[in-house]
C-alpha cells in the first residue's frame, strides 16, 4: 500500500507526517521512562564502604610493603592517571619495587559515594616518607579518586586519578 499525502478523514491515509508522529509516539510508549541515577554518600557503617576503606589503605600501603591481595580488586582493565600524568595499568599498579619501598605509608580521610548500586568513587588522601634520588627522606601528600564498579558481584576498581599536593606542616 503506498503513502499518499493525505490526512486521514479525507482518504483513509495517513500523511507522512502524521504517520512519523503515530510511529515515535507509540515507540515512546514502549520505552521505559528514564530515571536519574541517585547518589547517597555512603555510610561508614556500611559494609561496603569498610570493604572499599580497606583496600584503599591497603593500596595506600602498597608503596611500603607488597599487597598481593590488590591483584583481585583491581579490574583487568584498569586505568589510572599518575601525579606526573602518565597513564598506568593493572599491572603497574600492583607492582612493588622493593628497591624504592617507601616507610611510614598512612592514608588519610576516605569519603565514599555511590552512584545507583554498582557505582562508587572514593575520595582519599594519603602520606608516605620516600627517599629521593639525592637519599634525602620527604614526606610525599597525595589526593585521589578512585572509581569502584560492581561486576558480578565484587566490586573492583577501575580508574583512579592521583594528584601531589603540599603535606600539612
Amino acid at each position: 500500500m503506498a503513502l499518499v499525502n493525505r490526512a486521514v478523514p479525507l482518504g483513509g491515509y495517513m500523511s507522512h507526517e502524521m504517520l512519523f508522529i503515530a510511529t515515535i509516539t507509540f515507540l515512546g510508549c514502549l520505552t521505559p521512562p528514564s530515571i536519574a541515577q541517585e547518589s547517597r554518600w555512603g555510610s561508614p557503617d556500611d559494609p561496603t564502604v569498610k570493604f572499599i576503606i580497606a583496600i584503599e589503605a591497603k593500596w595506600a600501603s602498597s608503596s611500603c610493603s607488597p599487597q598481593p591481595e590488590l591483584k583481585a580488586v583491581i579490574a583487568d582493565d584498569f586505568q589510572g592517571t599518575a601525579t606526573d600524568g602518565h597513564r598506568y595499568d593493572k599491572a603497574e599498579a600492583i607492582a612493588t619495587d622493593p628497591r624504592v619501598l617507601a616507610r611510614d605509608c598512612q592514608l588519610g580521610e576516605v569519603k565514599v559515594r555511590f552512584f545507583g548500586d554498582s557505582i562508587a568513587i572514593a575520595y582519599g588522601a594519603e602520606n608516605r616518607i620516600r627517599k629521593a634520588k639525592d637519599g634525602k627522606e620527604a614526606r610525599r601528600c597525595q589526593v585521589w579518586t578512585d572509581t569502584w564498579l560492581k561486576r558480578n558481584g565484587q566490586w573492583q576498581i577501575v580508574a583512579a586519578q592521583d594528584t601531589v599536593i603540599p603535606c600539612p606542616q
